[in-house]
């Protein structure tokens, strides 16, 4: 029976299919970024050609990585972001508060931009 109704796919549509999906791959193939696409769309043109007693099953994902491995955002290589914007020279130093894009909380520091109004 598979192959019965395989065969009446292919006349009618299959193979219709499938040559549009190879030929997308090629297309696809000429980019890098496209190249893991362009491989997906040749599986593709598979299921389309021949599909009845196919199974389509999902790839296993992988285990994440423990949290000792994952990098918290002060510990990169650069030093973070806070140690990259506290320099004295730049104008987040004098501030009080914990942003960097705070304004100035007295009047006596010396900003860049003019006071509030």
């Amino acid at each position: 029976m598979k192959t019965l109704l395989n065969l009446i796919w292919l006349i009618f549509s299959g193979i219709w299919m499938a040559i549009l999906y190879l030929l997308a791959g090629v297309l696809l193939f000429v980019t890098i970024i496209g190249i893991p696409f362009a491989i997906a769309s040749w599986r593709i043109a598979g299921f389309a050609l021949w599909p009845f007693g196919r199974t389509a099953v999902p790839a296993a994902t992988p285990e994440p990585p423990p949290a000792s491995a994952m990098c918290s955002g002060s510990s990169s290589r650069a030093g973070g972001w806070r140690s990259a914007t506290s320099s004295p020279a730049s104008p987040s130093a004098s501030r009080s508060s914990a942003s960097p894009w705070a304004w100035p909380t007295s009047s006596s520091s010396r900003s860049p931009w003019p006071p509030r109004p």
